[in-house]
């Protein structure tokens, strides 16, 4: 097999997908993104490939996408999630895991984009928000179940299972 292949594919009921992400904090705040035509807010991170470890995974990504090797630490969360988005049902497995950036990737404190990268046909932008209050949920951040979890990391895995609820919230 050539190229690259992403570990999503579809069934008749829905689609599968297979991600893992960063979770990158630094001085009580942590990094977040979203493509410019979304209006919420996630950890950076992406779709597995074909032979590709969720760590390694992580690691691609964040090269891709922010342009600085991030030292990939321990996994934090998995988390299942059964939800629909845009009329289409979705089964994820995310692998979550902690990472340090290099002092040399941008850090800014006042809420504003520190970096902007294209990816495929997306524009993604990034910025570091607060851990502590409510400038999450003002982001309207997924999953919504990992904010309260950032203050208080520990290294042990932690499972997660989420059910959408019937409102169609994505938590």
């Amino acid at each position: 097999m050539s190229g690259r292949h992403m570990i999503s594919y579809d069934l008749p009921p829905g689609r599968f997908n297979l991600r893992a992400a960063a979770i990158a904090i630094r001085d009580g705040h942590v990094l977040i993104h979203r493509a410019t035509f979304q209006d919420f807010w996630s950890l950076p991170g992406g779709r597995v490939e074909w032979g590709e470890s969720c760590e390694q995974t992580v690691a691609r990504e964040l090269e891709e996408e922010l342009g600085v090797r991030g030292e990939v630490a321990h996994l934090l969360f998995v988390r299942e999630s059964f939800f629909s988005d845009q009329g289409r049902r979705f089964h994820e497995l995310g692998y979550y895991f902690r990472v340090s950036l290099p002092d040399s990737f941008p850090f800014r404190t006042d809420g504003e984009i520190c970096h902007r990268c294209r990816d495929g046909e997306a524009d993604l932008e990034f910025k570091w928000v607060p851990i502590a209050g409510d400038t999450l949920a003002e982001h309207a951040f997924v999953p919504a179940s990992l904010r309260e979890r950032f203050s208080a990391l520990s290294n042990d895995i932690e499972h997660l299972v989420f059910f959408e609820s019937e409102a169609g919230v994505i938590q």
